[in-house]
C-alpha cells in the first residue's frame, strides 16, 4: 500500500522542517511548499491526502488557498489543516472554516495533537476515496 500524501505549504523553511519533523515521515510522503501557488499545479497532478498551510503566505494567503481548492471538484475532498503564528483570532478561524478548511491551528503546535488531527484527516481521506472509487466501479 503506498504512502499517504501530505503537503506542508510555509514561507519559512525553519517551520516546513518543524512540522515533517512532527509527523514522523516514515508513516507518510511529505512534500513541501514554500507557496501555495506552487503547491497548486501539484496537487491537481495528485491530490494529497491532507495539506497543512500556513495563514500568513507571500501572494496567496492560507485562505485564499483554501478557497481555491475547495471550489474545484477534483480537490473538493482534500482536508486542509491551516495553521497560525498570531494569537487566536476568532474571526480568522470562523474565515478558515468557512473557506473549507478542518482545523485550524496556532502555533506553538502541540505536535501530539497535531499528529492526531492529521491522522484522522489522512483516514478520512482514504475512506472518501474508496468510496469514490466504488461509486465508480458500480456505475
Amino acid at each position: 500500500m503506498l504512502k499517504p500524501t501530505i503537503f506542508l505549504i510555509d514561507d519559512k523553511l525553519s517551520n516546513l522542517i518543524a512540522l515533517e519533523q512532527h509527523l514522523e515521515s516514515s508513516e507518510y510522503e511529505i512534500e513541501k511548499y514554500s507557496t501555495a501557488i506552487e503547491a497548486l499545479p501539484r496537487m491537481l497532478l495528485a491530490p494529497p491526502h491532507c495539506v497543512l498551510v500556513d495563514c500568513q503566505l507571500p501572494e496567496m494567503n492560507g485562505i485564499e488557498f483554501t478557497r481555491i481548492v475547495k471550489a474545484d471538484p477534483s480537490l473538493k475532498d482534500v482536508p486542509i489543516i491551516l495553521i497560525t503564528g498570531k494569537i487566536y483570532s476568532e474571526n480568522q478561524a470562523l474565515a478558515a472554516v468557512q473557506a473549507g478548511a478542518y482545523e485550524y491551528l496556532t502555533k506553538p503546535l502541540n505536535p501530539v495533537l497535531l499528529k492526531a488531527k492529521v491522522s484522522l484527516l489522512v483516514d478520512y481521506a482514504r475512506c472518501k476515496r474508496y468510496c469514490q472509487n466504488q461509486e465508480t466501479s458500480d456505475s
